[in-house]
């Protein structure tokens, strides 16, 4: 758990949780109760990041790690006051979004790549559900059915089991030799 003050003023804002790992809601919204929703995502943020700093992969061009799991925007005294933009930007944009359903490949763990893909697929429903919250746009069925799918962790587990049952993961290890991204201020 750790705090920081907003705006110079005597709020503090407490999140719960390692900063890289926070769900996109809770980052955006500190002031939201978790849901399993929250710690679902959570999971599949330690899974990328650690996906992508120890486990042998294509590199795609335009993959910021340090941007998606360190981002924080500061006010002008230098404190800072929300994070969560890279994590948004992954779920809402398209250049984003492409990078990890299509251009991410984890080359010797076809079953990796296909349960991140599936985890994602989840995940970026729920963030355009939020944001949809407040827009009142029309949502489509396919984001409506992937949120309630989140409501318990049972999907998940069941997309976790389906992966590891595969038959395709590589036969030798295909850790990387060292972490693909070093230190938080280097980007692919």
């Amino acid at each position: 758990m750790f705090s920081f003050c907003a705006l110079n003023q005597p709020l503090t804002i407490t999140f719960q949780g390692t900063w890289q790992f926070i769900s996109t809601a809770q980052v955006c919204n500190p002031q939201k109760i978790y849901e399993v929703s929250d710690e679902l995502e959570s999971l599949f943020f330690v899974i990328l990041y650690e996906g992508t700093h120890w486990v042998v992969h294509n590199k795609p061009k335009g993959l910021n790690v340090g941007y998606l799991f360190n981002g924080a925007r500061f006010d002008a005294r230098g404190y800072q006051i929300i994070g969560g933009k890279g994590k948004f930007c992954m779920y809402t944009l398209s250049p984003h979004t492409d990078i990890v359903l299509n251009q991410l490949r984890f080359e010797r763990s076809p079953p990796f790549t296909d349960l991140l893909r599936e985890l994602f697929l989840l995940f970026k429903s729920l963030a355009i559900v939020n944001r949809n919250k407040e827009s009142g746009e029309e949502l489509q069925d396919r984001d409506i059915s992937n949120v309630e799918k989140l409501q318990s962790c049972r999907a998940v587990i069941q997309l976790m089991k389906n992966a590891v049952e595969r038959e395709d993961w590589p036969k030798e290890h295909d850790k990387a030799q060292s972490d693909n991204y070093p230190g938080s201020g280097e980007f692919c």
